[in-house]
């Protein structure tokens, strides 16, 4: 099937114009997608020193800075690394588990969320997909297509680039209710994924020490920044506690009284290094 399906974007002001995202003809076919996960009990989430250490990217002018710097020098991959780790606030043992199917229906029409099973807590996050991430995906798969090189569905986002270190892996798909295995290109190692960050923001002269885990904590303290949670620092906290899924968020958002229509809005807010990805000239 190869139907067509346009998504809208909707601008994050009044003087932006709606826009279509048409990417139908920047995938390959591929197989039904297996089905999401049923909720499970969170778990209390432990914080390594590692992630300590990183900071968070505080300024929206140097996210806007990196994207540009990525985007300038032809790194498609780690633009859209960038603006996905960011947007969503997952580790990197969840980010680089994230393929095109989680985003892109088998219409090739972008989903409204997915549900990823974080590995290190077991906790089943609801993630909303932004306009930044639909536009930096677009970016990324065009530039693929114009190289010739078209992803498929099933198909890792960040893979390792060149010829060097390609390593596989066998994924299960479904195929006339069978379980079937495909061998793909595995996702990108924390080792290779590191210095991506590191070396944007010493070219920029932006100061901290930065690492994958900065991703994360960037996502964290935007969220506390939205204007819809400014009113009390407590309420802030345990908003973000809903979105990481921390073990005590039940008693907190039964006091709170959090919905999933906030997390829904937070997500689709948030939209971190969107101007500078609509400013993006190809």
């Amino acid at each position: 099937m190869n139907t067509v399906l346009q998504t809208e974007l909707h601008p994050t002001d009044n003087k932006q114009q709606s826009n279509i995202i048409d990417i139908n003809h920047l995938l390959n076919p591929t197989q039904e997608p297996l089905p999401i996960m049923d909720s499970i009990n969170p778990i209390e989430e432990k914080t390594t020193k590692k992630e300590q250490d990183a900071h968070p990217i505080k300024s929206l002018e140097d996210i806007n800075a990196i994207i540009k710097y990525f985007l300038s020098n032809n790194q498609y991959r780690n633009a859209m690394l960038f603006v996905v780790g960011i947007n969503f606030g997952l580790r990197y043992s969840d980010l680089s588990e994230i393929r095109f199917k989680d985003l892109i229906d088998n219409n090739k029409g972008f989903r409204k969320e997915f549900q990823p099973n974080e590995k290190k807590t077991n906790n089943l996050r609801h993630i909303y997909i932004n306009d930044a991430v639909k536009e930096i995906v677009t970016i990324y798969l065009t530039q693929m297509a114009e190289n010739g090189v078209y992803k498929s569905l099933d198909d890792y986002l960040f893979v390792a680039e060149g010829t060097n270190n390609i390593k596989t892996r066998q994924i299960e798909y479904v195929d006339n209710e069978e379980i079937k295995y495909k061998t793909v290109q595995a996702p990108i190692t924390i080792r290779a994924m590191n210095p991506i960050l590191k070396q944007a923001t010493e070219y920029l002269r932006i100061k901290g020490r930065f690492s994958t885990h900065s991703y994360r904590k960037t996502f964290a303290y935007h969220i506390l920044l939205q204007e819809n949670n400014t009113n009390h620092n407590e309420r802030q906290i345990e908003f973000l506690q809903k979105i990481f899924g921390h073990s005590n968020q039940t008693t907190t958002l039964h006091y709170a009284g959090f919905t999933e229509d906030e997390i829904k809005a937070a997500y689709l807010n948030l939209n971190l290094g969107l101007d500078a990805i609509r400013q993006y000239k190809h």
